[in-house]
């Protein structure tokens, strides 16, 4: 039996999640600092903007 082919929106939208999936163990990964340095605190407020506009954008484009 032949597998369905996907979609280019279910490519698209496997591809998100599992950039939004490496983001979040990322994110685990570098949420505890090994010392609370300004520039940690500084690199790890940036991570999580970062994170929180990539998510927007791929809530955005899986509505489209």
């Amino acid at each position: 039996m032949k597998a369905k082919a996907k979609t280019w929106a279910e490519v698209k939208e496997d591809h998100q999640k599992a950039v939004l999936d490496d983001l979040a163990e990322s994110a685990r990964y570098y949420s505890d600092p090994p010392d609370c340095a300004p520039w940690w605190l500084e690199m790890r407020r940036a991570f999580r903007l970062a994170a929180k506009e990539l998510r927007a954008a791929a809530r955005k484009a899986v509505k489209r």
